[in-house]
């Protein structure tokens, strides 16, 4: 899929609005006292921390996870 590569080219408030409006959040985790919110992005997971643990504040790390591949 090449949509992930040209989303990590873009800047990461891009990439959260972008994963807002386009894949479904599946719902949080928490981690260290933190907030993790979750995406399912086609076949791929994706893990938004947020400032403040409010995700209508500035994201501050993006992280990608292998997600279902491993399920197929």
């Amino acid at each position: 899929m090449i949509l992930p590569i040209i989303l990590k080219r873009l800047s990461l408030q891009q990439q959260c609005n972008y994963l807002k409006n386009n894949a479904v959040h599946l719902g949080v985790r928490r981690n260290e006292n933190r907030v993790l919110h979750l995406y399912l992005f086609g076949k791929r997971i994706i893990e938004v921390l947020f400032e403040d643990d409010d995700v209508n504040k500035k994201p501050e790390k993006l992280t990608w996870l292998p997600g279902l591949q491993d399920l197929q």
